[in-house]
């Protein structure tokens, strides 16, 4: 973040991670869960960050993981599973941003003389 600190323009910053995830950059104030259905989120994941607390600018990862097996005479059952991976962020999040991706790039500018914020989260095209 020293980089952008420094500079008056936008900085990109790009990250690769192992598989595709969800990073969601939520807002230091409470997002609901509607909202975060109608960015792409899982209901489940949805109403679970709705429900955060502290409420807190936050970048989470939201992974999927492999779904248990149906219980015994429900074979058409599925359960979904997910693992969510909060980072707390000094960066200012002015509105909930959400990529489902491996590579995204996360645009960052100087608000203040020590503060950055973040202009855009964005899927990193190949």
């Amino acid at each position: 973040m020293d980089r952008a600190l420094g500079s008056e323009a936008p900085v990109d910053f790009t990250c690769e991670l192992p598989k595709a995830v969800w990073i969601v950059a939520l807002p230091a104030r409470q997002v609901s869960a509607e909202s975060l259905r109608k960015a792409g989120l899982p209901e489940d994941v949805a109403l679970g960050l709705s429900e955060r607390d502290p409420i807190q600018a936050e970048l989470s990862a939201v992974e999927e993981l492999e779904p248990d097996p149906p219980p015994p005479g429900f074979p058409n059952h599925r359960s979904r599973n997910f693992r969510v991976e909060h980072n707390v962020t000094k960066i200012e999040i002015s509105a909930l941003a959400v990529v489902s991706t491996k590579k995204f790039v996360m645009t960052v500018k100087r608000s203040a003389p020590t503060t950055v914020a973040l202009v855009a989260l964005s899927e990193q095209r190949e």
